[in-house]
């Protein structure tokens, strides 16, 4: 009697057809989240293939090394942007005392936001890594990658023509920032097995709303770091630009003041003070209209922090909402009981 090869037996001609191959049994997909997805979509949309390239091409490797780029962009930027915060204080109000401690009180504030980011940032990461989770489908994850794509790059096109229509700095960096963070976050959407998210078609429409908020809290946390690193980059740019406007406006105001005490003698006599000094480099306007440079790495360092809190508070919710599922008979659950799932169930198709 022969008994059955094991899966990783090469295939053997059969008896029957010296042409015909019969292939050892073999899983199809080792992962269970790659199986089920591929089932939802037999009929292979367009979209289907583009999301199927990106998740190929931008695995949970890229993601990560992504995120912690840009989690060390954040940290070091954090240390500029002190240096940058003292000078600005400075600048403003002069080598005074005052100025001098609001300056060192600013600075010492953003390192103490460089300490406390990377510990509050680690015990997001820990967690992420400790609690799973499990979906239906894919199709949440799948559309919130699709329409994060497209708000990212209308949002780009946008500060893009907004930039060369007013001349305006900062619709331009927030669109930019907008477009890394819309992009990270629907590359990240699709990678659900590098956030610990497992689909299971006969997961209950009660245990779908516990996945989802799973889902959200776990994006949460991916984007976390990349925000952080953004907002610090565009902070640093933001003093940048500030220090260099108001020193041109400090230059441009001496400059006039110097010309109005000027005094032209002609034919003998003294005329009154005349401004020699042409039109105003700049227009006397803040280049940041909502969110200055100071505010924006306050926020940044901030952020992390409020993520924590965000964090906790959603998990304890999902705890809530756990008891209460716990408490409701299974009968009024919407639980999927199925023998042999049918094709229906595993497709949408």
């Amino acid at each position: 009697m022969l008994e059955p090869k094991a899966s990783s037996d090469p295939p053997t001609p059969s008896p029957e057809s010296n042409h015909r191959i019969v292939r050892s049994p073999k899983t199809f997909e080792r992962s269970p989240t790659t199986f089920a997805r591929s089932r939802e979509s037999l009929g292979r949309h367009p979209l289907d293939v583009t999301l199927a390239f990106l998740r190929l091409r931008f695995g949970s490797e890229f993601l990560l090394s992504s995120a912690r780029l840009f989690l060390l962009c954040g940290k070091y930027g954090l240390v500029l942007g002190a240096v940058l915060l003292f000078f600005q204080s400075i600048q403003q109000s002069g080598a005074h005392v005052l100025a001098l401690l609001i300056g060192l009180g600013l600075a010492f504030l953003i390192l103490v936001f460089h300490y406390i980011v990377g510990r509050f940032l680690f015990v997001l990461e820990r967690w992420d890594r400790h609690v799973g989770g499990c979906l239906s489908s894919s199709v949440v994850p799948d559309a919130f990658s699709l329409l994060s794509l497209v708000s990212s790059a209308v949002f780009l096109v946008l500060g893009t023509i907004d930039a060369l229509t007013t001349g305006s700095f900062e619709f331009v960096f927030w669109s930019v920032a907008v477009f890394i963070w819309g992009l990270f976050a629907a590359l990240q959407a699709l990678n659900l097995e590098g956030m610990n998210l497992q689909v299971n078609p006969e997961l209950s429409p009660a245990d779908e709303i516990l996945g989802l908020i799973q889902f959200l809290l776990k994006m949460l946390v991916r984007l976390t770091p990349v925000i952080f690193g953004v907002m610090v980059l565009v902070a640093n740019l933001q003093l940048i630009v500030e220090l260099v406007l108001n020193g041109q406006e400090l230059t441009s105001e001496t400059t006039e003041h110097i010309a109005r005490v000027q005094r032209v003698v002609t034919d003998g006599e003294m005329t009154q003070p005349q401004i020699v000094a042409g039109a105003p480099l700049l227009a006397k306007t803040r280049p940041f209209q909502y969110l200055h440079g100071m505010q924006t790495l306050i926020v940044a360092g901030a952020l992390p922090g409020m993520m924590y809190l965000v964090y906790v508070l959603g998990h304890f919710v999902s705890a809530i909402f756990s008891v209460f599922l716990a408490a409701v008979p299974e009968g009024f659950r919407g639980t999927v009981v199925t023998t042999r799932p049918d094709k229906s169930d595993l497709t949408d198709a």
